[in-house]
């Protein structure tokens, strides 16, 4: 069901909050100051954290590829945050 979910968006569309490139960049800026937010509650907790990009294929990958490009999203929020970081693209293993 959730893939299902996902590809609707494959046809381009985007909801209303995310339908322009300037509302989707706010979207991904409130996402991540909220991380921020959430990595420095949880560092002062003691907690250690790590962001896992997982692996995808196919239509998914390419869709994710082209609306959440890494340079403006992951590789962003690993410069932003003191947690470590792994991308699947970075292990041939995974």
């Amino acid at each position: 069901m959730a893939r299902n979910t996902w590809a609707e968006r494959f046809n381009g569309q985007r909801p209303e909050p995310m339908n322009t490139p300037e509302k989707m960049q706010k979207v991904i800026e409130t996402q991540m100051a909220s991380t921020e937010t959430a990595e420095k509650i949880l560092r002062a907790r003691g907690v250690r954290l790590l962001f896992l990009r997982p692996p995808s294929s196919g239509d998914f990958y390419t869709f994710e590829s082209q609306a959440f490009r890494r340079e403006s999203t992951l590789d962003v929020l690993m410069g932003r945050t003191s947690a470590q970081g792994f991308c699947f693209e970075d292990h041939p293993e995974f």
